[in-house]
């Protein structure tokens, strides 16, 4: 009939359930009791007290200046209190099909924003993708952002559990019994393939980022799951027990490296790493980068080296994501194992190139390179290298400090730590104090 509008054509089912969705709030991560201050004393006077009591020459670690202590201390802790609820508005998940064999090969999966603005095509519960990520026009450009507020090893840790999940997902994530079912499926799963308590933390981790991120029920912190974690820890409690390499330890490092190396430039560059490794409590990605090809270590524009002490900034790290940085000086001691004597001499013979630590090709020198040199070093001694790990180097100079007498507080200032987990790198009882008498401290 003339003058009668068209009628508009009914609302397709998508469309419909993405008109009427609701959020789900998300999952509060429970707080952790902080360990009492008598018991971090405990362990501190405990380990001064295994450790001979013949004098020793004070050592002289790296740690931040004051003014960095101070800065670091009173920087604040980032927390979301926006009450933002990501479902609140349309935008794309990702959409990653379930497998429909749980036993073909794994492979690291690492998301890229594409994949987190991909809408999936089966969107219900029994779809072949998982639901999407509502979020406005042009929030891909906040993708980006949240990607890159993880280091990009993480990204991908949790991309990989992400994508081992998918094999046991049910359901398109709205109903919270399902995402439980399947978290907990995929637990039994890790378990029965002799997975430990620590590596099913880290996924649980992966996959409470991903459910905030999807704006679902965190169930990683649901009762049953977080008590048999609990009891997971307990039955296979193995702890940690690689060594730490202590000051004469280090000496006896030193030693070989003379015969290892092929050139009196590689004996420098090694006997500085070394070096820095133990008076900077570093880690290794903080000292060195995991490739030629990856950037990350000291870098040459962060360095200080002048006849009384080394200072250099460490850029980025693994507790420093914003990469704000941190600059740790390292005085001069007594003997031939003086940091400020071993540093300097490579300095001088250093070649060109953007990390401090460099080859006489000016190539970086890498993680596997280190590794390789510190193994054939113990061997050299006639230790197990298998009972030692570049971590190493950090343990021995939190120990080191500890048995140096240092307080409490100043043994966390070498390391950098913030919280009460300096107490595990104290091992006084793993010190190798035993070594061959025809092997000479010097050569």
């Amino acid at each position: 009939m003339a003058g009668t509008p068209a009628p508009r054509p009914p609302l397709d089912t998508g469309a419909r359930r993405r008109h009427h969705s609701t959020g789900s709030a998300s999952g509060v991560s429970a707080s952790h009791q902080p360990v009492t201050t008598l018991t971090r004393s405990t362990v501190v006077r405990r380990a001064a007290s295994t450790r001979s009591t013949s004098p020793r020459a004070p050592l002289h670690y790296g740690s931040p200046s004051p003014a960095d202590t101070d800065y670091h201390q009173g920087r604040p802790r980032l927390r979301d209190t926006s009450g933002y609820n990501p479902r609140s508005q349309p935008v794309a998940a990702p959409a990653c099909p379930v497998p429909a064999s749980h036993n073909q090969a794994q492979h690291d999966w690492n998301p890229a924003v594409g994949d987190l603005q991909r809408i999936g095509a089966g969107y219900g519960t029994g779809g072949s993708k998982m639901p999407s990520i509502p979020m406005a026009p042009g929030g891909g450009q906040l993708l980006s952002l949240v990607r890159s507020s993880v280091t990009p090893a993480t990204w991908q840790a949790y991309g990989n559990a992400w994508s081992e999940w998918l094999h046991f997902a049910k359901g398109n994530g709205e109903d919270t019994r399902q995402l439980c079912d399947s978290t907990i499926n995929y637990l039994v799963a890790l378990r029965a393939r002799g997975g430990s308590a620590i590596s099913a933390q880290r996924r649980l981790t992966g996959l409470a980022f991903f459910f905030k991120l999807l704006g679902w029920q965190d169930v990683t912190k649901h009762f049953i799951i977080t008590q048999a974690l609990k009891g997971w820890r307990r039955e296979g409690k193995k702890g940690d027990t690689r060594r730490p390499v202590d000051f004469q330890l280090l000496q006896r490092l030193l030693a070989p490296l003379q015969v290892i190396c092929k050139s009196p430039y590689e004996t420098a560059l090694f006997r500085a790493a070394f070096s820095l490794a133990f008076f900077g409590a570093l880690r290794i990605s903080e000292l060195v980068p995991q490739s030629a090809k990856k950037p990350g270590g000291l870098k040459q524009e962060d360095m200080i080296v002048n006849e009384k002490f080394i200072r250099f900034r460490i850029g980025r790290s693994k507790t420093d994501v914003l990469g704000r940085g941190c600059w740790v000086t390292i005085s001069a001691i007594q003997g031939h194992a003086c940091p400020v004597q071993l540093i300097s001499t490579f300095a001088a013979l250093r070649s060109a190139g953007t990390n401090f630590l460099v080859h006489e090709d000016s190539s970086p020198l890498t993680r596997y390179q280190f590794s390789r040199l510190f193994n054939r070093c113990l061997e050299h001694l006639g230790l197990e290298k298998k009972e030692f790990g570049t971590h190493s180097f950090r343990i021995g100079a939190a120990t080191e400090a500890c048995l140096q007498g240092l307080s409490e507080s100043s043994v966390k200032s070498v390391g950098r730590w913030k919280s009460n987990c300096f107490a595990a790198y104290i091992r006084p009882n793993l010190i190798i104090n035993q070594f061959s008498p025809q092997v000479p401290i010097r050569q």
